[in-house]
């Protein structure tokens, strides 16, 4: 009695579903074997590498009379090249290989109740020790905000005088009108015109003020730098020991289909 010979599937160029059902049922154990062994390398590699931590910071950019110190865009740009220098001497906080890994961007929004045209620096980045990420990121922060308030501040200072004075002016204004109009109302003077003209315009200059003040305060803002939301870090879901088991079976997978596909392509071309 003849035993029974192995059947190869042979490729052509009309090759039936039923081919590829046959070629994976006669390669089983070889794409399985890689599966199995896929899967175990990918999970112990997802299980013992170092966790890899995603983490960010928003910055509120300094203001004076509600526009921008300095452009978003140009700032990012100057960080940028400060943290992509390994050979310069920078903050502890911030080890040199990590570098690359940090990133600025210009967002005009967030997940804050705020409105979506106020600007903001949004700082990135990815390492293995969540405590590096915070401190770096702290750090770049605070520096955007001392570099921008160094000019911001003597501003915002200059219009605060500003208001001070104007708040005097406005009460040495008043007084003055107050007692030009007694002083008309005591008396028989021949210059009485001049006196009513003088006290027209007391009275309109301090309208013009007051109203002057009462905009700028509702329209125009100051205000520094500042972080609007403390640093947020999250876990990468890669690596991990599913993420690392579920790629290990896909790779595992592909490479025992490929050796397989060879093997037939050399069956076939030995025919």
């Amino acid at each position: 009695m003849k035993a029974k010979q192995r059947i190869e599937p042979t490729f052509n160029d009309e090759m039936s579903f039923t081919d590829i059902i046959q070629f994976l049922i006669l390669n089983r154990k070889l794409i399985t074997t890689f599966i199995i062994l896929g899967a175990l390398l990918g999970g112990l590699y997802g299980q013992f590498s170092k966790p890899i931590y995603n983490g960010s910071i928003l910055l509120a950019p300094a203001k004076v009379s509600g526009a921008l110190i300095e452009n978003p865009q140009k700032t990012i740009s100057i960080f940028k090249a400060k943290y992509s220098d390994v050979s310069k001497e920078t903050n502890l906080s911030c080890p040199k290989d990590s570098f690359e890994y940090i990133n600025f961007r210009h967002s005009d929004n967030s997940n804050l109740s705020i409105p979506k045209e106020i600007t903001f620096i949004k700082i990135s980045m990815q390492y293995t020790v969540k405590a590096t990420i915070s401190n770096c990121l702290n750090q770049i922060a605070d520096e955007i905000s001392l570099r921008q308030n160094k000019i911001a501040q003597p501003l915002i200072n200059f219009k605060k005088n500003q208001a001070i004075f104007l708040e005097k002016y406005l009460k040495t204004l008043s007084e003055l009108s107050d007692k030009t109009n007694q002083f008309l109302n005591s008396s028989n003077t021949d210059n009485e015109i001049l006196l009513n003209i003088t006290l027209k315009n007391l009275n309109e200059e301090r309208l013009l003020l007051a109203l002057d003040r009462k905009n700028n305060n509702a329209i125009f803002i100051d205000e520094l730098a500042n972080k609007v939301s403390s640093v947020e870090i999250k876990r990468n879901s890669f690596p991990s020991f599913k993420f690392g088991v579920f790629y290990g079976v896909l790779m595992g997978f592909g490479l025992g289909l490929l050796i397989a596909l060879l093997r037939q392509i050399k069956v076939s071309l030995s025919l």
